[in-house]
């Protein structure tokens, strides 16, 4: 698994796309050991300072697609439909109100309502 990792992250901070990265695979293909972690160019292109496995990375909104991914793999799984409420997991949103348009009185939010 490394061997395939290594030269792939590299890749990527010869061409540019990344200043560094860290790569976690947490089973490897054979099934055999723990996990894989490969790390390639810098944490800081400032000072040089290169990745590590405990380089922390801003994520910022990248974090979006990400989680729509995983809640796209669970509907395929069939955990839960798009049009499923919320409320099963989390139950703070039972009572969840909205304002309508953008000048709205921030006094009288109404229920949400599916188009």
């Amino acid at each position: 698994m490394e061997r395939e990792l290594a030269p792939l992250l590299q890749r990527w901070v010869d061409e540019g796309l990344v200043a560094g990265a860290v790569a976690l695979v947490d089973r490897p293909a054979d099934g055999a050991g723990g996990p894989v972690v490969v790390c390639a160019g810098v944490a800081d292109v400032a000072t040089g300072r290169p990745v590590t496995p405990g380089t922390v990375f801003r994520w910022a909104s990248t974090t979006k697609p990400l989680t729509s991914a995983a809640a796209l793999t669970f509907v395929q799984d069939g955990a839960f439909g798009l049009d499923d409420a919320v409320t099963p997991w989390l139950p703070e949103l039972a009572e969840l109100r909205v304002l309508r348009t953008p000048t709205a009185d921030s006094t009288t939010p109404s229920p949400p309502t599916v188009p």
